[in-house]
């Protein structure tokens, strides 16, 4: 038996979404996303992280680019610099992200040495700063 879902679009976030798809790093990529979108409509599926210096001096294209079939989409970020999230936010925004994701829970050793993700929950005043520029829509979450 299907069920139809019906979705509050009231939430003081925004839109609200049933389940969602944590983002995992070698995996969460566009042809991952797609293939989930295949099985479900009502999913929010997340990018893999992105780092905040990547999309500043990286390849935009490539980093951002997605099809409007993998939408409802977050992207998630990764970073300490409250200028820089403002403008990764700014440029989800301009990309067509739902939301915006800060990583504030990834423990492995190649994040914490760029000094996001779990190592930020030692620094709550840090992680306030950081997801304060991107709090509106599209929305930083932090977990």
């Amino acid at each position: 038996m299907v069920q139809d879902i019906t979705l509050d679009k009231t939430a003081c976030r925004g839109q609200t979404w049933p389940l969602s798809i944590a983002p995992m790093m070698d995996r969460t990529d566009r042809h991952y996303r797609y293939f989930m979108r295949q099985i479900t409509r009502y999913t929010l599926l997340y990018t893999e992280m992105i780092t905040t210096a990547a999309l500043l001096h990286g390849d935009r294209d490539k980093l951002l680019g997605f099809s409007e079939t993998e939408k409802p989409l977050a992207l998630q970020l990764g970073g300490d610099d409250p200028a820089h999230l403002a403008t990764c936010a700014r440029l989800a925004e301009d990309w067509g992200y739902d939301e915006v994701n800060l990583n504030v829970g990834c423990p492995s050793d190649r994040v914490q040495h760029g000094h996001f993700g779990a190592c930020l929950m030692a620094q709550p005043a840090l992680v306030a700063r950081c997801s304060r520029p991107c709090a509106r829509p599209p929305h930083c979450q932090s977990p």
